[in-house]
This record gives structure tokens, sequence and C-alpha cells, in this order.
């Protein structure tokens, strides 16, 4: 029988060792590829709030500044509307965005004489859990 004194190549344990660290780096990729759509569907939660908030604020500061809306000093906050044309209070439903509804304050003569602060509250529920942006704007009466 001829023995080879010069074989070249792996031995099944080395080859076992190397599949196994291989697994563990895949294993991990995939942690953090998880954790990364996580992190996504949040931050567009986020986004998603801070137009909504916008749209809400520049829509009430759009008002004429003589509208008797921003004569009023609200002791606790009312919630805003998204659709008019329908009866109760409606929150924005975002088809795989969540449900963001918003409530509105406002302070007339604050900070000073003839400015009327406004704050406006969105809070969000769906995938990503509870968040809650806040934005603050003020108008001017002539």
């Amino acid at each position: 029988m001829h023995r080879l004194s010069n074989s070249s190549g792996f031995t099944l344990i080395e080859l076992l060792v190397a599949l196994s660290i291989f697994a563990i780096g895949l294993l991990s990729l995939a942690s953090m590829q998880v954790t990364g759509i996580r992190y996504n569907a949040s931050a567009n939660a986020n986004s998603i709030g801070g137009s909504v908030a916008q749209g809400v604020l520049e829509e009430i500061l759009a008002r004429d500044s003589t509208d008797p809306f921003f004569d009023v000093d609200d002791v606790s906050p009312f919630v805003w509307d998204f659709d008019n044309g329908t009866a109760g209070v409606n929150n924005l439903v975002i088809t795989g965005g969540g449900s963001y509804s918003a409530t509105i304050q406002r302070d007339a003569d604050n900070p000073v004489n003839n400015v009327t602060r406004v704050d406006v509250v969105v809070t969000y529920v769906g995938a990503a859990g509870t968040k809650t942006l806040s934005l603050t704007g003020f108008k001017r009466s002539i």
C-alpha cells in the first residue's frame, strides 16, 4: 500500500471550526439587520410625526391674525380633528405608518401682549411604540 506523505487540505475538525465561526458571524449580522429595521421604523415614525405637527401648526398660523381662534386661553388642550367632513374627532391613520393624533393649546398674550402662543403635541401609536412630538408657534395680532 502506498502512503501519501505530503497530503494537503483540511481535516474535518478544522472544517467544523471554520464553519462554526462563519455561522456565528452570520447570526450577528442577522441580529444587526433586525435592529436596523427597528430603528428605521422608529425614525420613519418620528419623521411623519414631525411633518404632521408642522402641517397642523402651519394650518393654524395661516389663519388671519384677527381670527377669534387666537383670543382664547385654553385651560386644557383640545384635540385637533384631521377630517372636519366627518362626525367626531378623527385621527390621522397612515397605512403602514400608524395612527397620529394632535392636541392644541393656545395661550393669548404670551409671551407678550398681542402675541398668542400655540402648542401642538402630536402622539403616534404604532409598530414603533408610542411617541410624542411637540412644536410651538407664535401668532402676532395687529
